[in-house]
């Protein structure tokens, strides 16, 4: 897993990274807020029994992000949305690796760090000109919209609806992340992943608490 989230090197690695993205963007997150809205309390008892503090919150936040979409139906907040994942893909989580393995980083046997089949990846801004940009933040909005039954925005719309949203800034996070190499020492001995603290704090349960608390009055 490690290598398809840090550092993919064939088209393979791309390939299931994609469609663990595509899952859980727009199979996943929906299916957790149909459920939702059909049961909160027994939802929430479940994921609590799957997931730690921090998964459950995840999940809320998630369900929270798609029902405030459905409810609002803002044209700009769905492409915004687009846009924020490409961002977090291209831009913003490339800059947190790059801050823990910058391109000179150097191994514990003084090799570079970016070598062989781990290639330095660079971070990619957001341009509506380039059009692998745009069609992403389109056909990423549209799958959204679908999500939530609203009608499918054009190229045109989309590229003018991201051009009329302020300029993302990033916020950095801090990350865990270990190497294939590491990964598999550490299983060899039999020890559990590291954990990010990207999404992790102490403050799980009030925000847990508020995000229930949004949904109710939501709902």
């Amino acid at each position: 897993m490690c290598t398809l989230r840090n550092f993919p090197n064939q088209i393979e690695h791309c390939i299931e990274w994609g469609r663990d993205q595509f899952n859980t963007l727009f199979c996943s997150r929906v299916q957790d807020a149909t459920e939702f809205l059909k049961g909160p309390d027994a939802f929430v008892a479940q994921s609590r029994q799957n997931n730690t503090s921090a998964g459950v919150r995840t999940q809320l936040n998630d369900i929270n992000e798609l029902v405030g979409l459905k409810l609002t139906g803002d044209v700009a907040r769905v492409v915004k949305e687009a846009r924020d994942i490409f961002n977090s893909n291209y831009d913003h989580s490339i800059r947190d690796l790059k801050s823990l393995f910058p391109d000179n980083h150097v191994d514990s046997s003084g090799n570079p760090f970016w070598s062989g089949p781990k290639r330095a990846p660079q971070p990619v801004v957001f341009d509506s000109s380039d059009d692998t940009h745009l069609d992403f933040v389109w056909t990423c909005a549209n799958l959204i919209f679908a999500n939530i039954g609203m009608a499918a925005l054009t190229r045109e719309e989309a590229k003018n609806a991201a051009d009329a949203l302020p300029a993302a800034s990033y916020v950095a996070k801090l990350i865990a992340v270990e190497t294939p190499e590491e990964a598999k020492e550490r299983e060899a001995a039999g020890l559990p992943a590291p954990k990010s603290t990207a999404n992790e704090s102490d403050d799980d349960e009030p925000v847990i608490t508020s995000l229930l608390a949004g949904l109710s009055i939501s709902t």
